[in-house]
């Protein structure tokens, strides 16, 4: 295995789980943590920027919830890394409280005080981790039904504001309206809901695209 044998977490430190996190493990030998933002307030353990490509390069990411859900969950469950965090407390359309413990993720305690303990152990029982591994891309995976990302979707839209886009879903899913991504860069983002913004997760990647914001700095713009 080529992966670095260490934790990795890059974010926005400004809730108070974040920080404490930061406070025990920013110097720590088994992990590459620290605070990152476009925002010129400087914070202790603040660390350069590293992409989701970069980070795939370690074995172990780390999930933390901070405004409200953590941003980097989908994207950690569908790689072949291991995901570490606290049971979830918020949840969204991605199902977040059909994720078990020890099953999807490696659970850590919200005081940390049990993470080294976690990563030692997943460092010597690679089955393990792979397993945990396959079964939350088996959970990502009940996401690429058609039918159900539809179903998603409208959940989605069927809120005041959004609700107005539904007559659009439809027309462009149906093929009589061709979707309209706005800007080239945006077509990726937005293919899946037709040129829509649905989900805040697309609100952050048009600001990273468009505006240059880099995720954790997205994230308090949502």
């Amino acid at each position: 295995d080529l992966k670095e044998n260490r934790l990795v977490w890059r974010g926005a430190a400004w809730q108070q789980n974040r920080i404490d996190f930061l406070e025990q493990f920013r110097a720590h030998p088994k992990c590459d943590v620290g605070h990152y933002s476009k925002s010129q307030t400087a914070r202790e353990g603040e660390r350069s920027f590293l992409s989701i490509k970069s980070q795939f390069r370690y074995k172990f990411i780390l999930s933390l919830e901070g405004n409200d859900v953590a941003t980097n969950l989908k994207w950690i469950l569908n790689s072949n890394s291991l995901c570490f965090m606290p049971t979830p407390l918020n949840e969204t359309w991605f199902m977040e409280g059909c994720l078990s413990p020890g099953v999807h993720f490696v659970p850590v305690k919200r005081d940390f005080s049990d993470l080294e303990e976690k990563i030692d152990f997943y460092s010597g029982n690679a089955d393990a981790a792979l397993q945990i591994i396959s079964n939350a891309h088996k959970h990502v995976a009940q996401f690429s039904n058609p039918i159900i990302e539809d179903i998603i979707a409208l959940g989605a839209l069927n809120r005041p504001g959004p609700m107005d886009n539904i007559p659009l879903y439809i027309d462009c899913k149906h093929g009589v309206v061709e979707p309209n991504y706005i800007h080239p860069k945006l077509e990726e983002v937005l293919k899946k809901t037709f040129g829509i913004v649905i989900y805040q997760e697309q609100v952050m990647e048009v600001a990273k695209l468009l505006g240059g914001y880099t995720l954790g700095s997205a994230d308090l713009l949502r």
